[in-house]
Formats: structure tokens, sequence, C-alpha cells
């Protein structure tokens, strides 16, 4: 196959000459079959790009451009041990193709997911990220939580929330059996990357603090401080008012009525309404 690519790139510049943009789709698909790695076609392509037949300058050179750094980024990953280059290369190769979609040919997708897996095993969060999207692709879901769980020790808040939801329900197709301890152990992990992401929002702090005051046998047991840990940080760290409003009663239930106090007029100053009444009450008693 490749030796079919070289005749047809050293015939093509010539052909391309005569006849223009239609030969100059021809020649641009012989270097998309070839997954990127026939260098002839796709340095033809180039070069008859550049020689601007049919096609503006500012994206033959974009074009160019790519290819150079894309070779760059495989070469780098292929010599060295870093995960950056590899997981560039994935990137490059996606922007050519327009990101993965129903038409990338099986020689692109394999050539994607060998870099990304490279970039992965190589602690590079990114690629592990883009071998899960991947994986969806190519419906080989059974493969996939490995790889979430790698991202998510890395840092990937997506890939914890990920985990909390396919363990929370449980999934045949991934290989996955339902377990609350462990869909929360991925909550934690969430939590402690919610600066990184927008994903977190009041209800993920809502729910720890009530796993944690009530505990979730066999792994976590009742704690009202971490309960009002967490509930602090939602309320005056993230400005979430239902967060103020629930660290506000239960600072009432274990009878510390001045920090019930500041949290439920901080939920009230944020716009909460049963904090307002909540505080209106505290003030009758006073």
């Amino acid at each position: 196959m490749e030796a079919c690519y070289m005749i047809h790139a050293s015939n093509y510049r010539e052909i391309t000459t005569e006849n223009g943009q239609d030969n100059l789709q021809i020649l641009h698909q012989l270097c998309k079959d070839s997954g990127g790695h026939s260098y002839d076609a796709c340095s033809a392509e180039i070069s008859t790009m550049m020689d601007g037949v049919g096609v503006p300058q500012d994206e033959a050179k974009a074009l160019r451009k790519r290819f150079k750094l894309l070779n760059i980024a495989k070469q780098a990953c292929d010599s060295t041990q870093h995960g950056t280059p590899c997981i560039n290369a994935v990137e490059y190769m996606m922007e050519s193709l327009g990101d993965v979609q129903a038409t990338t040919s099986a020689p692109e997708l394999q050539t994607m997911f060998q870099y990304a897996q490279k970039g992965c095993d190589r602690d590079q969060v990114d690629a592990c990220e883009r071998v899960v999207e991947l994986l969806e692709f190519t419906k080989q879901k059974q493969d996939i939580i490995p790889y979430l769980i790698k991202a998510c020790r890395l840092g990937s808040a997506e890939s914890c929330a990920a985990l909390s939801d396919e363990h929370s329900q449980g999934s045949k197709s991934k290989n996955v059996g339902k377990s609350p301890s462990l869909s929360f152990h991925y909550v934690e992990k969430l939590l402690e990357r919610s600066d990184e992401t927008d994903i977190v929002d009041d209800t993920i702090y809502l729910f720890a603090a009530d796993v944690y005051a009530k505990g979730m046998p066999p792994d976590v047991a009742p704690s009202m401080q971490k309960a009002r840990a967490i509930l602090t940080r939602g309320c005056y760290e993230e400005g979430y008012s239902s967060a103020c409003s629930k660290l506000g009663s239960l600072a009432q239930v274990v009878r510390d009525e001045q920090s019930a106090a500041d949290a439920l007029a901080r939920g009230c100053g944020l716009g909460d309404l049963p904090s307002c009444e909540k505080m209106y009450h505290i003030l009758r008693q006073a």
C-alpha cells in the first residue's frame, strides 16, 4: 500500500498542476487514507498547496506547519520517554481531521490511539483522556476504566466524576460493579480538584457533607467535623449559599451558635431565603 502512495505521489504534482483543484482533492485523500504516514503523498500535497493551485496561501502554510509539527512530535514521542510530544502528535492529527468523526479511517484511529496510549503510559493526563475518548468512539467501553482511574489519579476532575457516576450505577458493558463507597471515593477526589474544573457545584458539596454526617458503611464513618469542613469550604471559599444554609444547620445541631449565625448570615447575604429565615429565628431568640 505504501508503494502505491509513493507512485501516486511522485506523479501527482504534474497532474495537479494541469488539472487544479479536483486532483488536489484526490491527492489529499491519498495522504488522509495513509493515516498521515505516507510522507510522499502528504508532502506532495503540501508542495502542491504551497504552489497555490486553488488553495489560499494561509491555508497551505498552516497545513505545512502542522505536518512538520506532527512529524516532529511523532519522532520525539518515539525516541524519548516524555509524554507531552505523544499527546501533541494526537492533537495535530485531530486538527488535520477536524476531530474524531464517523469518517475517520481505521488506520487514523489506530495511529491516534497508539500515540495517546504512549503518552498515558508516561503519565500525561491529557493523553489518558484521549485514550478514553477514542475507546468510547470505537465502542471498546470494556477497556475504559483503567484509563479513567489513571487520569483521575493524574488530576483529571472530569475522569474522577466519570468514575463516580460509573460506580454509583454499575455498568455491565464496562465491567463495573455498583459500589456506593467507591462512587463516594471518587467524589472526594473530585472535590480535591474543584479549583481546576467547573463541573463541581453546590450539589457535590451538599452530597459529600451528607455522607460525612451520616456515614456510609463500610468505608465512611460518620464525622460531623468533616461534614462541617466541606460545607465551610463550599460556603466561604466557593460562595454557595445552600452550603452556608446547611453549615448553619449543622452548627446548630452541635450547639455552635456563633458559627451557625455566621454561616446563616453569609447565606442570607448571598440570597438564600432559608438562611434568612433561620437567621431571623436566631435573632428573635437572642
